[in-house]
């Protein structure tokens, strides 16, 4: 039997606009009330969107946070897994993208730094400081934003032929042709934060559904006893899936949640 669902954020829970629905709120409210187990791995920091969905959604179990850098306890803050890239890595990487000028977002505790603290299109309700005030340890996660596929594709082969064994990047595709290339340690993804919260919450990867529709979740599968993509999933993901559901637009995660209430699956 399945007793928890850990399911990405980003056009999963909500869509590219960022709307919670009030209807998948109510669901999520109502599974966790049946005893089973909810709770989300994404590519995001968990101040801001994610934190207010988070309160919305009464979810109490730890968060995977920054593609499974770091995982946080909700009603603390409190980082209880961590992480991160090499500080001398990250120095060069930053002096790099300033000198290119290109957009990036230094993602760190509870602040996010830019070039002189500009909140852009990253994540507008999150606290920003000037890059010129980071200090290089323990950063968890670099974002860079690229206006093209063939900008995008530039900025990550620069990073694999100069850092390979340093970081892991990852490419993904946002909205309005903006893609979005995570860096982060070469230690991190989603399934390795998935092993250290299995340990946590005493639960075996036979006992989780795992639900996603991006690049970055395909190690989410790899540790879930039960893959679903969204109906908007990547054709990637789509093809490893137990099953496709429908998309966020038309609150597919209300149907997973359903089929593990009504023993579907």
């Amino acid at each position: 039997m399945y007793r928890a669902i850990i399911s990405d954020f980003d056009g999963t829970i909500v869509d590219h606009n960022l709307v919670l629905s009030p209807s998948v709120v109510a669901k999520v409210v109502d599974f966790q009330k049946y005893g089973f187990i909810f709770t989300i791995a994404s590519g995001r920091g968990f101040l801001g969107d994610l934190a207010d969905a988070v309160a919305k959604m009464k979810i109490l179990s730890p968060i995977i946070i920054r593609n499974g850098a770091e995982i946080v306890l909700p009603e603390s803050k409190k980082v209880i897994y961590g992480k991160y890239i090499k500080p001398q890595v990250s120095s060069k990487i930053i002096q790099d993208l300033i000198k290119e000028e290109y957009e990036f977002y230094v993602e760190k505790a509870d602040y996010t730094y830019s070039v002189e603290a500009k909140p852009g299109i990253h994540a507008p309700n999150e606290n920003y400081k000037d890059i010129k005030l980071l200090e290089a340890s323990d950063i968890p996660k670099i974002l860079i934003k690229a206006d093209s596929l063939t900008k995008a594709d530039k900025i990550k082969n620069y990073l694999i032929s100069n850092f390979n064994e340093q970081i892991s990047v990852k490419v993904n595709s946002l909205k309005d042709n903006i893609y979005a290339i995570d860096v982060n340690s070469i230690e991190v993804s989603k399934a390795t934060a998935i092993e250290f919260l299995i340990d946590y919450m005493n639960l075996d990867k036979y006992e989780i559904v795992a639900i996603g529709d991006n690049m970055n979740d395909i190690s989410l599968f790899e540790h879930a006893g039960y893959k679903i993509a969204m109906g908007n999933a990547v054709d990637e993901l789509k093809s490893i899936a137990d099953f496709v559901t429908d998309s966020v637009d038309e609150q597919g995660i209300i149907k997973v949640i359903d089929m593990i209430i009504d023993g579907i699956i």
